[in-house]
């Protein structure tokens, strides 16, 4: 699968089309590493996905991780230090 196809999460809200409380919506992601990172009791690091979403609202776009999606409100107009700034990632 190419890295341009955005694809569905493991779960209900990372879904492609998920809308949470906050109207937001997921686009999905490509598999890119988002900013946050848990570790398991073994040690090992997991880092959580970066996902594309939209606000439905006023349609910005923008990178939250996955773990994050179904709490995000709309990082606009100012930049909330939650946001994944990916926007390279996002293309047209």
């Amino acid at each position: 699968m190419s890295m341009a196809t955005f694809r569905d999460g493991n779960t209900l809200s990372t879904k492609i089309h998920y809308r949470n409380k906050h109207n937001q919506e997921c686009l999905g992601h490509r598999g890119r590493r988002g900013n946050h990172c848990t570790e398991t009791e073994g040690g090992k690091s997991i880092w959580q996905t970066a996902y594309k979403m939209r606000c439905q609202s006023c349609g910005h776009v923008y990178g939250a991780n996955g773990c994050d999606v179904w709490q995000r409100k709309c990082p606009s107009p100012h930049f909330s230090p939650g946001a994944v700034m990916i926007a390279e990632d996002f293309g047209p």
